[in-house]
């Protein structure tokens, strides 16, 4: 019997085995694959080159050219839109990222509010001068002309004070091709000193009274005070001293009108330089 219970006890060791360990192993197999997972498994951040963060934000914003009104109000929605973006952009403070998101991003902001600020004041532009050509078409364009030549509002505002006197009756109601006493146009040009202009209409007159203003005040600058001349004249930062140069060194008129065409650069002043 001892050796029949010595042959039976491998045998019954071995079932054993065979029926339990499968379970035991796929068991152990299984633990031994989570316990990594839930251990170790981490979500590393990457560090962001400047050029990547600016290529995912869209930046920097293009300021865009444009006379169209229409395309100013789009414009200016798609600053509020791309400002109202970057706000939600901001990572988390625990981010190694942060303060180079956040430098790029405020730098952004400030100047995305400075392009707003331009498109605005190009808007308004647009809806004052539609107004200005509508009441005062010939004003508004004499304007619009000087501004483009390069001057400030007040050399524009003296100069047209001036032409207020010429041919306006001391109004915007310009009156561009006036004959008055052998005089012409909106400086009322003689006819003896200056005949290529005679009979010309309003854009051949504004081109002559800008290609003939540096000589006539390089010339005749002592006339307001010794040593003044053209460039002078364009750094005038006041519409009265403008009308003043204006009258004495390129019109050369009497003296007695000399305070009227004054008093008419503040009214253009007022009218035309609206920001």
């Amino acid at each position: 019997m001892d050796e029949i219970k010595t042959a039976i006890t491998p045998l019954i060791i071995i079932i054993i085995m065979i029926l339990f360990l499968p379970s035991c192993a796929a068991k152990g197999t299984t633990e031994s694959s989570e316990l990594p997972t839930e251990m170790y498994q981490q979500t590393v951040e990457i560090k962001k080159t400047s050029a990547e963060i600016k290529k995912e934000l869209g930046i920097p914003m293009k300021l865009v050219k444009t006379n169209s009104k229409i395309k100013l109000v789009k414009l200016m929605e798609k600053c509020k839109t791309q400002k109202a973006k970057l706000k939600k952009s901001y990572p988390d403070e625990s981010s190694i990222n942060y303060n180079k998101y956040k430098k790029i991003i405020d730098k952004e902001l400030i100047r995305i509010i400075k392009i707003y600020k331009k498109y605005k004041a190009q808007y308004k532009e647009i809806v004052h001068f539609e107004k200005c050509a509508k009441d005062y078409p010939i004003a508004t364009k004499i304007w619009k002309y000087l501004r483009k030549c390069g001057f400030n509002n007040y050399i524009c505002a003296g100069i047209l004070g001036n032409i207020m006197t010429e041919c306006g009756g001391q109004t915007f109601d310009i009156q561009a091709t006036l004959y008055d006493g052998g005089c012409y146009g909106i400086c009322q040009w003689t006819r003896r000193w200056y005949p290529s202009v005679w009979g010309q209409d309003l854009d051949y007159q504004l081109k002559f009274l800008k290609k003939t203003m540096p000589d006539e005040f390089n010339n005749y600058g002592s006339r307001y005070y010794r040593g003044f001349n053209y460039k002078a004249f364009c750094n005038l930062q006041n519409e009265q001293s403008a009308a003043y140069a204006f009258a004495k060194c390129y019109e050369r008129c009497a003296s007695q009108y000399y305070a009227i065409r004054a008093t008419n650069a503040i009214k253009a002043y007022k009218y035309f330089a609206w920001n």
